[in-house]
């Protein structure tokens, strides 16, 4: 017999919902009771009449059974219409049938188990999955719950700690300890978890110190909720900001101060405009720049909003240049130049966290990366794709296949350009312009070239970028804030959970 048992909560990371989260609380209270009240806690192997690893083969569109997988476990139970065919030639050593317990074996979902029910035609499963078969001595439901228990999963964590690959194999699994009692007591648990009805002392004790647990637990989500709540003001707040800054409206007063005089740049983008195109022409005919095909002129159709008098629309070619793919050079974990890849590209700049590298030196040549230098994130999911950030390093590196490089050309503010970029102007027409296939979007370069962008004068983009930038200090000292109070919650959450449990 075991003496001392680890009901302690523990943060699982598929654990999506609260009512997930509450249940596997309330299985953790009624093993940690029973195990109180009957001090018995044998291997999981008295328990089961066998285990048995599934059978391998290929999902198919059809076959003579169903091939119930890892993936086609969900947390509100199995879809079976959607679970794929196979063909197998031992449909009765692998046959599931009613009250099987299957547990994930391997990956990120190791220890994750379904009590099979309502089995619509026949049916086997996959090689990852462990078939527990429950014997007469003990009720199959009540096994299931302690496999949903932080009893448990204190045990699966402490036997996946230290692998590579986290696996659970049927042998290990035999060795967990659970708490046992009585048969007729655990059908009395079952049916508590059914309809609540209280017929022993144990339940009466669960349900009381259950009872107080999810009293705490609702309060600290509200909390948390609340933070949620705050920060998705904090987000809005920014974008109004940028949306102010590439409108205009954020400098209003500067201009009525500093009054447009045609011909200069500082005040006047038409000019500023025609200054680029003839400096770019001039690096072109110097073989210094490649010669590009002419884009159409922006059609009224493709205007979002209104500018200021003293600002213009051209096609983000007309004022930059590059528009390069980056790298495709094997990533390593160590080496002799960094590469920057879609990780690093965070909250409109990069972040130097989790590098790789490579060691073709030679890279730097095509793919070196300059003060000032934007990238844009060509591929990805439909929220990933078109995230830009601004690189603010004097440090040799490059960039990784999937982003494009551009930079600035005539003074324009890079700052002001990454804001441009952030904004959910950039955004809506990312969302517009990408191309979907295969669960990716994409947005190439000929197509990032063509992109609207609001133009202000020299002087302008030097004002708003300060301005911005001032906000947005002020925002983030804010969003610091919230996200130290949400933390702090969260925090409480788990000690409270787990002081529950000592």
């Amino acid at each position: 017999m075991v003496k001392n048992l680890n009901f302690q909560f523990c943060k699982l990371s598929f654990i999506k919902t609260d009512s997930e989260e509450l249940s596997q609380l309330e299985n953790t209270i009624l093993m940690k009771s029973i195990f109180e009240e009957y001090k018995q806690a044998f291997p999981l192997k008295k328990a089961l009449s066998k285990t048995q690893y599934g059978f391998s083969a290929s999902a198919q569109d059809s076959g003579n059974c169903r091939l119930l997988r890892i993936t086609d476990i969900k947390e509100d139970g199995i879809n079976w219409a959607t679970v794929p065919f196979c063909d197998c030639s031992e449909i009765d050593k692998y046959r599931l049938d009613e009250k099987d317990i299957l547990i994930a074996r391997t990956g990120g979902t190791t220890g994750k188990t379904m009590l099979i029910q309502n089995i619509e035609e026949t049916s086997v499963f996959a090689s990852y999955l462990i078939r527990l078969s429950v014997s007469e001595d003990y009720n199959p439901e009540y096994i299931y719950l302690f496999l949903n228990s932080y009893l448990f999963w204190n045990q699966i964590l402490d036997l996946k700690n230290g692998t590579a690959q986290p696996n659970v194999n049927a042998n290990k699994m035999t060795t967990i300890i659970f708490a046992s009692c009585p048969k007729e007591i655990q059908d009395e648990i079952v049916e508590y978890k059914k309809d609540k009805s209280l017929k022993n002392s144990v339940l009466k004790q669960a349900q009381f110190y259950f009872h107080k647990i999810n009293i705490v637990h609702q309060n600290l989500k509200l909390i948390i909720s609340e933070n949620e709540k705050q920060s998705q003001i904090i987000s809005n707040l920014k974008q109004a900001i940028l949306q102010e800054a590439i409108a205009g409206q954020l400098t209003a007063e500067w201009r009525t101060q500093n009054p447009m005089q045609k011909g200069n740049p500082d005040t006047d983008a038409a000019a500023l405009l025609a200054k680029i195109k003839a400096e770019k022409q001039q690096l072109i005919a110097d073989g210094k720049l490649k010669k590009e095909k002419p884009l159409p002129e922006i059609s009224p159709d493709e205007i979002p909003f209104s500018l200021p008098d003293s600002w213009v629309w051209c096609r983000l070619v007309e004022i930059a240049e590059g528009f390069e793919y980056g790298s495709s050079s094997k990533s390593l974990k160590s080496g002799k130049v960094p590469v920057l890849r879609m990780g690093n590209l965070q909250n409109g700049l990069v972040d130097l966290t989790d590098l790789v590298y490579t060691n073709e030196e030679k890279e730097i040549e095509q793919y070196a990366l300059f003060y000032g230098d934007l990238l844009f994130n060509r591929t990805n999911s439909r929220e990933l794709v078109g995230k830009t950030s601004l690189f603010l390093y004097d440090k040799k590196m490059i960039y990784a296949g999937y982003l494009v490089r551009y930079r600035m050309l005539g003074s324009i503010s890079f700052q002001y350009t990454n804001y441009v970029m952030n904004s959910q102007l950039h955004r809506d027409w990312c969302h517009t312009i990408k191309v979907d296939a295969i669960g990716q979007s994409n947005i190439n370069a000929t197509k990032l070239r063509s992109f609207c962008f609001p133009l202000p004068p020299l002087a302008e983009q030097k004002v708003i970028a300060e301005k911005v930038d001032r906000l947005m200090n002020i925002i983030d000292q804010l969003e610091q804030q919230i996200k130290h109070r949400k933390q702090l919650a969260e925090d409480l959450m788990q000690t409270v959970l787990r002081e529950a449990f000592e």
